[in-house]
C-alpha cells in the first residue's frame, strides 16, 4: 500500500505540474490537459498492478521514484519540445514493457551467467557497427538507426556490460578478493583473473574514443569500479580505476583536439563565451536564472541555451525548478543509486 501511496502523489503532482505548464504556455485552462496526466497515470499504475498481480517480491519503491523523474522530464520536454515528449512518453512506455517482460520471461535470471561472453562480445560489435556506420551528430557518433527510428547502442552496452560484470564476478569474487601478490606496498588479486576485465575495458575505451564519447567511457568505467567493489569489498580497485580514469583523461586530452577543447571550456567559460563556450555560459545564466525556487514550470527562457533538450536538460529544469528542486532530484538519484548497490 505504501508504494500505491507513493505512485498516486507522484500521478498528482504530474498533474498538478502538467495543468500549471498548459495554463502558463497557453495563458488559458486547454480544453485536453487532462489526456498527458491521464495516460500518464494510467502506464504508472497498471505496471503496478501487473507487478503485485505476478507477486513481485522485489523493491516496488523503485517505480514511484522513476515515475517521479521521468515526469519532471516529460513536464520539462513538453515546454521545449513538444515533439520530444511525446516521443519520450512512448520510450518510457517501452522501457516499462521491457521491464516486465524481463521480471517475468526471465524468472531464473542466472540464466544470464551461461552467456556473460557473448553478452560482452556483443556489446564490443554494436559500437563497432556504431563506429563504422553510425549517424555522426555534433562531431560525436552516437547514433545508429534506420530512418527516423534512432537510439545510441552505447546504452544497451551499459546493460550488457552489467550482465557480463555480474556474471564474471559472482564467480570470481573469492578468487578477486584474495590478495596473493604484492606491488610495492599494494596487495594484489591473481593478475591472470583480472585479464578479461581488462580486455573488455580496454577494448570498449578504444572504441568509445574512436566514436568521441568519452562521458560514455567514464560512465562505464564507473559501472565496472562500483560493481567489483561491490563484489570484492577491494578499495584497490576503486584507487587503480580512478588512475586509470585520469591517466585516460591526460592521454585523450594531449592527443584529441576535441577533448582539449572541452576541457578548456570547462575550466574557462567566461573567456569563450561568445564562442565555444557559448552553450555553457547560456546554461549557467539559465541555473542563475531560476534562483531559489525557480521560475515556474512553463515559464523562463531555457530555450536560450543551444541543443537544451538534450545536452543541458539538467539547466533547463533547473531555472524552472530552481535550486531547491534541483536537490531534491539530486537526492531521488542518490536514494536510486544506493538501492541499486545494495541489490
Amino acid at each position: 500500500m505504501r508504494e500505491l501511496g507513493l505512485l498516486a502523489l507522484v500521478i498528482a503532482a504530474f498533474a498538478v505540474g502538467w495543468a500549471g505548464e498548459s495554463f502558463a504556455i497557453a495563458g488559458k485552462a486547454t480544453a485536453d490537459w487532462w489526456l498527458t496526466p491521464l495516460e500518464f497515470g494510467v502506464l504508472l499504475l497498471a505496471t503496478h498492478l501487473v507487478l503485485n498481480l505476478g507477486r513481485f517480491n522485489g523493491d516496488q519503491s523503485l517505480l514511484p521514484m522513476v515515475g517521479l523523474l521521468s515526469g519532471i522530464g516529460l513536464l520539462v520536454l513538453n515546454y521545449l519540445e513538444p515533439a520530444q515528449e511525446r516521443a519520450q512518453f512512448g520510450w518510457l512506455a517501452l522501457g516499462l514493457g521491457f521491464m516486465l517482460a524481463t521480471i517475468f520471461g526471465l524468472r531464473n535470471i542466472a540464466i544470464l551467467q551461461r552467456y556473460k561472453y557473448t553478452a560482452a562480445a556483443l556489446g564490443i560489435v554494436l559500437l563497432i557497427i556504431t563506429a563504422v556506420f553510425g549517424r555522426e551528430i555534433n562531431g560525436a557518433r552516437l547514433w545508429l538507426g534506420i530512418g527516423p527510428a534512432q537510439f545510441q547502442p552505447s546504452e544497451l552496452m551499459k546493460l550488457l556490460l552489467v550482465i557480463f560484470m555480474a556474471a564474471y564476478l559472482d564467480e570470481r569474487r573469492e578468487i578477486l578478493s584474495r590478495a596473493d601478490y604484492r606491488w610495492a606496498t599494494l596487495k594484489l588479486s591473481p593478475l591472470p583473473y583480472l585479464v578479461p576485465l581488462l580486455l573488455l575495458w580496454g577494448l570498449s575505451l578504444l572504441l568509445l574514443i574512436w566514436q568521441k564519447d568519452l562521458g560514455a567511457t567514464v560512465l562505464m568505467l564507473g559501472i565496472a569500479l562500483s560493481m567489483m567493489y561491490v563484489a570484492t569489498g577491494r578499495k584497490t580497485f576503486v584507487a587503480a580505476g580512478l588512475l586509470l580514469l585520469l591517466a585516460n583523461v591526460g592521454l585523450t586530452y594531449k592527443l584529441f583536439g576535441y577533448v582539449h577543447q572541452r576541457v578548456d571550456v570547462w575550466l574557462h567559460p567566461w573567456e569563450l563565451a561568445t564562442g565555444a563556450s557559448y552553450q555553457i555560459v547560456q546554461a549557467l545564466y539559465s541555473i542563475a536564472a531560476g534562483g531559489a525556487s525557480g521560475a515556474g514550470l512553463g515559464r523562463g527562457h531555457p530555450g536560450f541555451i543551444p541543443f537544451a533538450s538534450t545536452d543541458f536538460i539538467f539547466a533547463a529544469t533547473a531555472e524552472q525548478l530552481g535550486f531547491a528542486g534541483m536537490l531534491a532530484m539530486l537526492a531521488v538519484y542518490l536514494v536510486l543509486v544506493l538501492k541499486a548497490l545494495q541489490i
